[in-house]
């Protein structure tokens, strides 16, 4: 059995591997980062020779198709706290707005309908997203289409999350206002001022990229990530424009180790949307996402549309 979980949560893991053990059964402890439901170690299963995966942590699976042979049990982490405080808290910087959308991250959802009912209870109309690819009121990083479901219903967001990892998706995503409840803090605050630095770290991004000559295009091996044909296409249409791009194959993005490319001017990403978002300081040279690639093959920024730098195909 190979157990992976994200980094926060490797420290609890001993509770699984001793039961496992216990029913002997060779439990074996994944190192590596595992950024979500994405990110599943198919392959490192197979290289072992084993069928059974507990992924731990995370909502999934996320754009990966589970082959046959390999069965992956998933188990979310849920926090044990109470959303009661920061959602009460939420009410003042929600005055302005009467028609609210709830959301949340995978940690607090089972208290979803709990903030609801104190929302309803304090005069709010509250919405809660769905859709095809994510549970009712899930938002993860990449995956923010329950927002965007209730966009046109609603004036202003909440998002119950801890830190400002998911509330910034969805305020990027959307372009309304969202209110970060933090259970943890038990603080909610309004978060405009994180959302429209993004966005001009992002228009400053592209502007960068359109002056660049030479490209490395970014391929991850995660199975939710990998968009191999998606780097061979806009390879040839950077070509076809006069520019020069080559494939970097990696699985997670280090920018320490891009160093070792200096003949880039520029990166495109074709891996997880948000790491020029979240972590555009780690960078020196310009990274754009996915659909931002437009930009770069229009030379112009005046028609930009800011969730297009984390919506994922």
């Amino acid at each position: 059995m190979l157990i992976q979980a994200s980094d926060g949560l490797k420290q609890y893991l001993h509770d699984i591997v001793d039961t496992l053990e216990s029913l002997r059964v060779e439990a074996i402890l994944y190192q590596g980062h595992t950024w979500g439901g994405c990110d599943i170690a198919l392959h490192e299963a197979r290289i072992l020779g084993i069928k059974h995966i507990i992924h731990v942590g995370h909502h999934g699976p996320v754009r990966v198709k589970i082959p046959g042979d390999i069965k992956v049990l998933f188990i979310p982490a849920f926090s044990n706290l109470s959303v009661e405080k920061c959602v009460y808290n939420a009410i003042q910087p929600l005055s302005g707005y009467r028609k609210i959308g709830l959301l949340t991250s995978i940690q607090h959802y089972r208290e979803l309908n709990k903030a609801k009912s104190i929302l309803e209870g304090e005069g709010f109309t509250v919405e809660i997203g769905c859709s095809k690819s994510m549970p009712r009121g899930l938002v993860i990083g990449c995956d923010l289409t329950t927002a965007l479901s209730i966009r046109d219903e609603v004036e202003a967001y909440l998002v119950i999350s801890g830190g400002v990892f998911h509330p910034l998706g969805v305020a990027i995503a959307t372009e309304k206002p969202v209110i970060r409840a933090d259970p943890y803090t038990g603080k909610a605050e309004n978060i405009a001022r994180e959302a429209e630095k993004v966005i001009r770290l992002r228009l400053s991004s592209i502007v960068k990229a359109i002056d660049a000559e030479n490209f490395a295009i970014l391929v991850s091996i995660k199975p939710g990530q990998y968009l191999l044909s998606k780097a061979l296409e806009i390879k040839k249409r950077l070509t076809d424009k006069g520019k020069k791009a080559s494939i970097l194959l990696l699985s997670d993005i280090d920018p320490l180790q891009l160093e070792n490319f200096p003949q880039f001017d520029a990166y495109i990403n074709t891996a997880c949307p948000r790491v020029p978002i979240d972590d555009y300081q780690l960078f020196h040279k310009p990274v754009i996402n996915l659909h931002e690639v437009e930009y770069i093959i229009k030379e112009k920024v005046e028609d930009y549309t800011s969730y297009k730098s984390i919506k994922y195909p």
